[in-house]
């Protein structure tokens, strides 16, 4: 028997929500064309503004251009098919490192000098599958108990297994308007360990939507400095495996407090009575086998991501409202830093120009947040970098350059009182520079600005309170929800995507994620009905109202429901917006996908949304808007 469940929202938009029984929904109940639509009752109900709706935003200054689309990122997934056939010299090492191990001690003689050479050329494709498929190129990597059995020249050869503690920085970039940039390029990993050494970190599942975590454990392996990075730091020793002489063993459990006298000297193998794990470098003996998965979860690159702050957490600001526990709540300090360098002296921008921006990012996030989040900027004298920039940009082939720019840019603004220390967010405003043509970024503490103007900052801001990119499912134009791809910055009426001006409030997941839209501001309807929404991108939220709604596709997906009637409002050619809702995937990762729901029209993402007498219908999920 068929369930129904209808949905409205509103101040200004009205959706109709109807949920069939996901066993019984027939396909053939889902028009999506106009005319089918208008011969049931709406599904989506767009009501005139109100005598006492918030006003329109004001719009002082006009918005930047749109970005640029940019190329998906590629999941860089490599069947095993593909694997064989297409990384020939890693199939080819490990046959002879299977015949290897297998041969006598007389045999294995006479098979050196060619393992050499098949190391060799193993090498450059396998730092290249680090970088096109890093959970692959882990499966691929030689096992402890074989790396133990080969020579040390054929091991020198191979990739280097890291285990250490660090810094795991995540730089999300935004390509100046009008320039085209492939989006592989925008996103950015480094893992700098406690001792000195600069990976570039390739992620997979997951982990591509955690943001900058410092001070943690992490484990891979690396071919020079491109590092694939595991799920978990921790990794659990094998019996047969030896324990290398000098290297630091704990035998007291982390877990359980419980010492265990570890009974394998160094360089013999341990046996299946001992349970050992490497973290961080060193051998841990555990008390018990169940301890691993606790230290597995615990020190998972994922663990502990904020669900306020988003994925990595936001940098910690001082909360203003007592019994809030948002990181994203409160006050918002920011230091400003205009920096030159020595060989290039001309000001990247004017001190009017810097506090015109700041001004205005100050109000975008105060009205986007709904007062739950003000600015407090501070700006320091023009800097002199103490390198060139063709030095910095040198630098960038050994370790993070932009880390460079950016913690020399705070070392010569300490010297003129501004401990950077003190601020949640530094932002550095320089002309050019390794990564910097074109581009500017955001991670963690740190932003890094090439031109002017607010959109830059709120969007490389909002990574830095951990909000990732806002995105669109591309279909080709073939479909609103079908086979796709994700178009990184897709959503154009987003800051996080490429949209600008006041209204580009951050997307409803996010706010949600900040802690800026309240549970009790959101319908999360479970039976078929009419529920109203309110316009979302207005400066304050109102008692007992309601500004998006939430309904479950499957497990894995939800879609959202938003209404930007004041970005239509500020941006005259996204009139379509006043009349209809927008929808947005979440469950992909990221920021959340946009959907298109008129796929292939003329007017391609500026109708997206569920325009006013129109259904949308997942009969799949049984969900009807």
């Amino acid at each position: 028997m068929k369930k129904a469940i209808a949905v409205v929202a509103g101040l200004l938009v009205c959706v109709a929500l109807v949920l069939f029984n996901r066993r019984t929904v027939s396909p053939t109940a889902t028009p999506t064309a106009r005319e089918a639509a208008k011969t049931r009752t709406p599904t989506v109900a767009l009501t005139e503004r109100s005598a006492t709706s918030p006003a329109p935003v004001a719009t002082p200054q006009t918005a930047n251009a749109s970005v640029a689309t940019t190329t998906p990122k590629p999941s860089g997934r490599i069947a095993p098919s593909e694997a064989r056939y297409d990384w020939p010299r890693i199939v080819a090492f490990n046959t002879w490192a299977a015949d290897f191990v297998a041969a006598t001690p007389e045999q294995r003689g006479a098979m050196r000098e060619q393992g050499l050479m098949l190391a060799r050329a193993r090498r450059q494709e396998f730092k290249n599958l680090i970088v096109a498929d890093p959970e692959r190129a882990l499966e691929q990597a030689v096992k402890p108990l074989m790396r133990q059995e080969l020579p040390a020249e054929i091991l020198a050869e191979l990739e280097k297994p890291v285990s250490a503690r660090g810094d795991f920085n995540v730089y999300m970039g935004r390509p100046a308007p009008g320039t085209t940039v492939d989006g592989r390029d925008l996103s950015l990993r480094y893992f700098e360990t406690t001792k000195g050494e600069s990976y570039i970190a390739h992620v997979f599942g997951e982990a591509e939507t955690v943001m900058t975590k410092k001070n943690i454990a992490a484990r891979g392996i690396a071919v020079d400095r491109e590092l694939a990075v595991a799920p978990t730091a921790v990794r659990r020793l094998v019996p047969g495996e030896k324990v290398p002489a000098g290297i630091t063993v704990e035998e007291t459990c982390p877990v359980s407090k419980i010492t265990t006298v570890l009974d394998t000297p160094f360089e013999e193998p341990i046996t299946e009575k001992t349970t050992a794990i490497e973290l961080e470098g060193k051998i841990i003996v555990l008390c018990n086998g169940s301890h691993v998965r606790v230290l597995e979860d615990e020190h998972r690159l994922t663990a502990n991501i904020s669900a306020s702050g988003g994925p990595g957490g936001a940098h910690p600001i001082n909360d203003n409202f007592p019994g809030t526990g948002s990181e994203s709540i409160g006050v918002f300090k920011a230091l400003y830093i205009r920096a030159v360098y020595p060989d290039r002296l001309q000001v990247p921008n004017s001190e009017a120009s810097a506090l015109d921006d700041m001004r205005n990012f100050a109000r975008f996030y105060l009205e986007s947040s709904y007062g739950r989040l003000s600015v407090t900027p501070a700006f320091t004298p023009v800097v002199v970098l103490p390198h060139t920039r063709e030095w910095y940009e040198a630098k960038d082939t050994e370790v993070d350059g932009l880390g460079l720019v950016h913690s020399d840019s705070r070392s010569e603004a300490r010297r003129l009182g501004f401990d950077s220390g003190e601020f949640n967010v530094t932002i550095v405003r320089v002309n050019g520079g390794p990564r910097l043509s074109g581009i500017s970024w955001g991670g963690g503490d740190s932003v890094w600005v090439s031109w002017d103007g607010m959109d830059v900052i709120n969007h490389e801001c909002g990574h830095s309170i951990g909000r990732p990119h806002a995105n669109f499912w591309d279909t080709g134009g073939q479909s609103a929800i079908g086979i796709g791809k994700n178009e990184e910055y897709g959503n154009s009426f987003d800051v996080m995507g490429g949209g600008g001006g006041f209204t580009a409030h951050y997307n409803t997941i996010s706010k949600r994620s900040l802690g800026w839209l309240p549970t009790q501001n959101t319908h999360n309807p479970t039976v078929s009905g009419v529920y109203r929404i309110y316009a979302y991108d207005q400066p304050a939220l109102e008692e007992g109202k309601r500004y998006s709604i939430r309904v479950p596709k499957d497990r894995t997906r939800g879609y959202n429901i938003e209404y930007h009637h004041n970005y239509g409002v500020e941006h005259t050619s996204r009139v379509e917006l006043r009349n209809s809702a927008l929808v947005i995937w979440s469950g992909f990762g990221g920021g959340g996908h946009l959907i298109d729901t008129t796929p292939g029209t003329p007017a391609a993402k500026d109708d997206s949304g569920i325009e006013v007498g129109r259904t949308f219908s997942d009969p799949a999920a049984g969900v009807h808007f």
